[in-house]
């Protein structure tokens, strides 16, 4: 399973490097990587100084500290009213000492107050403990969505992130939207029905652009698409969160978990 965390590794700095060569904002980025407990390995740092990172700073070991991870992301940029936060993971909860209950109101709070959230998990089992703590999947009428929760295969995290996750964070950097991803969920649902693990999470907190004109977003391409130009003045600063944990199960969350043996069952 040290592959699967070596891709992982990969769609990490790929996503990284997407985000620091997007237009300059004041973007802040924060990385936690958890398995038994729950570690901030950058903490609130401009986007364009994020350095990839390492196999020390990501590796296979442990369990998933999933709510502990979620509630570091929180506090961390609780003085953002404009924030999304990313967790990737193919293994629930297991070794938190912050509660469910906890949890739960955090999210909710943070939704009432306009944050947005990505779920992208493993399985079904583990997109629905997501769906169970606040990460509901977005309403198909839906072009964009506060909340979106998919479940896409052990496998496929890497390149969901990579690719999808990372796009969307761009359109929420330039519109303060996240696109729907349900159609990303659907290509991967045979997949998702496979039992394996890993998880990841980062924290990413962004400066927002001024959205003076109609702008909607394309949920299979998760880019922009603005019916006029997007002012590129920075009027808020926004936090995204991605969550990152390192466990015996392979977890990622943007908050991150990962862990290294796949799991019958289940990464900011």
């Amino acid at each position: 399973m040290h592959v699967i965390s070596e891709k992982m590794r990969e769609a990490v700095n790929a996503f990284l490097k997407e985000q620091r060569e997007a237009p300059a904002d004041n973007t802040l980025f924060s990385l936690i990587v958890f398995s038994d407990e729950a570690v901030i390995k950058m903490n609130r740092i401009p986007i364009a100084d994020a350095k990839d990172i390492t196999a020390d700073q990501y590796q296979c070991s442990g369990y998933t500290a999933l709510h502990d991870a979620i509630n570091i992301a929180i506090d961390n940029h609780a003085d953002h009213k404009n924030a999304l936060l990313v967790i990737v993971t193919d293994g629930e909860e297991n070794s938190s000492k912050t509660n469910y209950k906890t949890i739960q109101d955090k999210i909710a709070a943070k939704k009432a107050d306009g944050w947005k959230f990505i779920y992208l998990a493993n399985d079904l089992d583990v997109s629905d403990a997501g769906d169970k703590l606040g990460f509901h999947a977005a309403r198909h009428s839906h072009t964009s969505s506060d909340t979106n929760n998919i479940a896409v295969g052990y496998v496929n995290l890497p390149s969901v992130l990579q690719r999808s996750i990372s796009g969307a964070v761009q359109a929420y950097r330039t519109t303060t939207e996240v696109p729907n991803l349900n159609d990303i969920g659907a290509l991967y649902a045979n997949a998702a029905d496979v039992n394996n693990g890993m998880n990841f999470s980062t924290s990413l907190s962004t400066s927002t652009l001024n959205n003076t004109q109609s702008s909607s977003v394309d949920p299979l391409n998760t880019t922009p698409v603005s019916s006029s130009a997007v002012s590129s003045s920075a009027v808020s600063s926004s936090a995204v969160s991605l969550a990152t944990a390192s466990s015996t199960i392979s977890d990622l969350s943007l908050s991150s978990d990962i862990n290294c043996i796949p799991l019958s069952r289940s990464y900011p």
